[in-house]
């Protein structure tokens, strides 16, 4: 069982290992997405204001040749200078930058800055018929992927607001699938392991709905605020085992307690604890790829 146990830990090592450092090229990065409603008959265009002068490889225009706008913006076909024009002359009261991003939001009725968003922002928009602008309070992002949604209803005032609008139940579905997904997979291999009979699954399939609810709402957490993407997936993986050991333990000493009573064979606890580490194994490695397809 020693032996099992180390070629284990290994492979679960070095599966760490490989997923972090795919993690740190392919992960995810911070997005901000905004959604328009009670727009007006009339065209305008939006940008986040950013509290520092750079962000990935966006960045203020500095008054050179080659710094003079980013041709990549979004929402629109072809870069506009006299749109761009505006958002550079633009003077916040508060210093906020124009990263040289903007989007054509009358025509899609969202903003989506969806690689290396600013963390401290404002929101705003510019009417090129009017010349007006409209600006938001200061905001920051509460989530690796924030989003709002902002009324224009009021915008000749020249202020906005955002509300929050983040999707929980896209989360909460995702939630959900891999705790059933977890505990089909331990309560197969407990059948490999010759775990049988209705109360000893009965056993198995409550600790591990405990367990991995407890898991995945830890695990959901940290990746709703930091994502999964170079530090913070080398974090995630490192904490992701850490509670997968801890899972482990605590199954195992439970399994140790109860499941004799509950099984119509004699079992030792050597094998119980085998069963509870193969079963957390086997849905931490699985665990590791989803994570990692859903990355790249």
């Amino acid at each position: 069982m020693k032996r099992a146990l180390t070629l284990l830990l290994l492979a679960l090592t070095l599966t760490l290992a490989l997923a972090t450092a795919a993690f740190a090229d392919t992960g995810p990065k911070p997005t901000v997405q905004v959604e328009f409603t009670d727009m007006p008959n009339e065209v305008f265009y939006a940008t986040l204001l950013s509290e520092t002068s750079s962000t990935g490889p966006y960045s203020v225009y500095d008054g050179t040749e080659d710094n003079d706008g980013w041709r990549g913006e979004y929402g629109s076909d072809s870069f506009d200078r006299e749109i761009w024009r505006a958002f550079v002359d633009y003077e916040d009261a508060d210093g906020f930058c124009f990263l040289q991003v903007y989007w054509a939001s009358s025509e899609t009725g969202e903003l989506k800055w969806t690689y290396r968003a600013p963390e401290v922002y404002k929101i705003l928009l510019y009417f090129p018929e009017s010349g007006g602008f409209c600006v938001s309070p200061v905001y920051e992002r509460y989530a690796m992927n924030s989003s709002y949604t902002v009324s224009l209803a009021d915008w000749q005032s020249g202020e906005i607001s955002a509300e929050r609008s983040y999707d929980y139940t896209q989360e909460i579905i995702s939630f959900l699938l891999r705790c059933a997904l977890t505990v089909a997979v331990e309560l197969t291999v407990a059948l490999l392991f010759g775990l049988r009979g209705r109360r000893l699954l009965g056993l198995i399939a409550v600790v591990n709905v405990i367990t991995q609810v407890l898991l995945n709402i830890l695990l959901s957490r940290y990746i709703h605020m930091n994502g999964c993407s170079g530090t913070a997936a080398l974090i995630f993986g490192v904490f992701y085992l850490a509670l997968e050991v801890l899972v482990f333990l605590v199954e195992g000493a439970v399994y140790c307690r109860l499941a004799p009573r509950r099984s119509e064979r004699a079992l030792t606890r050597g094998r119980l604890w085998l069963y509870a580490f193969t079963a957390n194994a086997v849905s931490y490695l699985l665990g590791v790829f989803a994570a990692f397809m859903t990355a790249v």
